[in-house]
């Protein structure tokens, strides 16, 4: 690494720092007056606010890592240009890919970092943050904050429950056992999904298995129409919290969408978010590569308030197309790689459309 690069990552670093310093700041405040109520409501102590806030960390520099960026890359070419540190590096021979190669080299690393970061950290960070608002704060006992492969009995009947989806009212890989006294099995129901209506659990698209206890044969029958199964618990019952998904790594989402089609269940939402955790690490290196052109207009043509506004501006919109073409994908208008990608896709044309119109 030259002399020069060094000085490119340190000035680049610099203001990364500064910039992730403010936007995670602000994001802990909003967090912070967003859950207040939850801690005064159930007289929980403050200083749980801790363990929470150690949790929610790197999922909150997961999210504001790629603006931090994208800002940081673009106060760094301005800095530049306005200084003419540009015009010597360009005057002596340095060419503006040459200039650019080890901040986007630097920016590869950290989207490398997010990615391992995906698979082994934020997932215990947002379990620790999750028991402590729910258990802890809340006080809901440890079995109702799960959602993926439950096992409850009710009465003669254990029931088996591969992902459930609270916020939809819904169950999907639902499996009953029907035992006998002597707890040999009766009978099997397999339904891809359970609706919550009335208060009840309906299974929609039921298969049966009954067996003879003589012989244990299975035989298939027929469930009727509308099978109904009182599980005692409601949708709130299960793991509602706002980072429920985040609690599973890479490899936990894989092996959950392939059980949930291997059953017959919908697997969108479970792969569209399992290609987010590839997609948004490198959502920071789209926007270093977008700020290189944009940057360099903004320093040029109007003062810097109103680059910092539109580069701002630019961050919001990539994070808003983001959520919504990744709802397109659990919707199943979007295959889930595309739902995941597109806007990475999207706003790297968009910087290399930017970049061919620059002037050399």
């Amino acid at each position: 690494m030259t002399l020069v690069d060094r000085y490119l990552l340190r000035t680049f670093a610099r203001f990364w720092c500064l910039s992730l310093g403010a936007f995670c700041g602000l994001y802990l405040l909003v967090e912070f007056v967003a859950k207040i109520d939850d801690f005064i409501e159930h007289h929980a102590p403050l200083h749980l606010f801790v363990p929470y806030f150690v949790g929610m960390l790197p999922l909150i520099l997961a999210e504001v890592i790629p603006l931090a960026v994208l800002f940081g890359m673009f106060l760094t070419l301005t800095q530049f240009s306005r200084t003419h540190e540009l015009t010597a590096l360009r005057a002596g021979g340095i060419s503006l890919a040459r200039i650019c190669r080890p901040l986007l080299a630097g920016i590869l690393a950290l989207s490398l970092l997010l990615l391992a970061s995906g698979e082994f950290l934020s997932p215990w960070a947002a379990r620790l943050a999750d028991r402590t608002l729910q258990q802890r704060v809340k006080g809901k006992p440890e079995h109702s904050l799960r959602r993926n492969n439950l096992w409850l009995r009710r009465g003669d009947t254990f029931i088996h429950v591969l992902h459930a989806v609270p916020e939809e009212e819904l169950l999907q890989g639902v499996t009953l056992f029907t035992i006998d006294d002597r707890f040999r099995l009766r009978s099997r129901t397999d339904a891809p999904r359970a609706i919550f209506q009335d208060g009840i659990w309906i299974l929609q698209g039921a298969r049966s298995l009954s067996f003879d206890l003589e012989t244990d044969r299975p035989a298939v029958s027929s469930p009727p129409p509308t099978l109904s199964v009182a599980l005692g618990m409601s949708p709130a019952n299960f793991h509602s919290s706002d980072n429920a998904r985040e609690t599973m790594s890479i490899s936990d989402l894989h092996r959950l969408a392939d059980l949930l089609q291997r059953d017959g269940a919908d697997p969108r939402q479970v792969r569209t978010d399992f290609h987010s955790r590839f997609a948004t690490p490198f959502a920071a290196l789209v926007m270093g590569f977008l700020a290189i052109p944009f940057g360099l207009q903004r320093s040029r043509s109007s003062g810097l308030g109103r680059g910092v506004a539109l580069t701002i501006i630019i961050g919001l919109l990539f994070h808003l197309a983001q959520t919504f073409l990744q709802a397109f994908g659990y919707g199943g208008f979007l295959p889930p790689s595309v739902a995941a990608w597109a806007a990475d896709l999207l706003f790297g044309i968009l910087g290399f459309c930017l970049l061919l119109s620059l002037r050399e």
